[in-house]
Formats: C-alpha cells, structure tokens, sequence
C-alpha cells in the first residue's frame, strides 16, 4: 500500500487542516510568554525606583518635602540671618542654632526641624524648629520661620 496525498476536495483534509498551524501557534504563545515575562521585569524595576524616589522626598503620604516634593532641593540648606548681636540659623529638616555674630561655630541649640505647616491667614509656610536647649528658667527654646 502506498500512501496518496489528500486531494483539494477530500472531507478529511478540512478536518485536519488546523493541526497544520497549531505548531506557529505554540511558537507564537511562547513568544508572548517572553515578552509578557520582559514587561512584567520592566514594570517590578519602575516601580523600585519610583520607591525609591518616593522615599528620597519623604514618602508618598507624608509630604515631608512639601506637599509634591518642590522642598527636595533645599534639603541640606542652612540659612543664617543676622539680629542684634546674634546670627541665628536654621537648617532646612535639621536644626536651628543661635550664636553671637560673628563665631563660626557652637552656638545655643534652638531645636531639631520638628515640621512645616500653613498658616491660615496668608497661607504663608511656617516651619519650625523645637526641643532645642533649656532656657536657664523657662521653657526648652524653639525658632519658628514664616
């Protein structure tokens, strides 16, 4: 017996004609496995740096850096004004210190950053420092910035 191949009009041909493709199929899913295991690589990596970025400018909910993270740049500025016969300076998310004009270092602790908020009226920022040394007899000092 020799085979004969199936001719154009034979009923069977019709029936197996989709097992001829299913082999590209295979292929094809298993291509878009691959690229579905890229993605899903490419998506895990953006979202660590964006946690890390996140975490750069104070976190997502704690708005440390200001409420869309615009207070980032400053973050290690210290500002000195000068009043009287003290220079006192602040230290952006750090500490406030007062020392006599002049000295460059030392100084009377004023206090540690301790937030920033709105102020009602002019919504102007207020940030403040507090905790800092004790008054000899009163309170422990703090410095506030508008």
């Amino acid at each position: 017996f020799i085979p004969k191949p199936l001719g154009v009009e034979d009923p069977l041909r019709s029936l197996f004609e989709p097992l001829s493709t299913l082999s590209s199929i295979v292929t094809e899913v298993s291509n878009l496995e691959e690229a579905k295991r890229d993605s899903d690589s490419s998506l895990s990596k953006l979202r660590r740096e964006i946690d890390v970025l996140e975490k750069k400018i104070g976190g997502r909910d704690e708005h440390k850096y200001g409420a869309d993270g615009e207070l980032y740049g400053i973050r290690d500025s210290c500002y000195a004004v000068e009043s009287g016969k003290y220079e006192y300076e602040v230290c952006m998310f750090k500490k406030a210190t007062q020392r006599d004009k002049g000295e460059k270092g030392g100084g009377t602790h004023l206090g540690n950053w301790a937030g920033m908020s709105r102020d009602e009226e002019s919504g102007q920022r207020v940030m403040k420092w507090d905790k800092g040394t004790k008054c000899w007899n009163g309170p422990a000092r703090s410095a506030t910035v508008y």
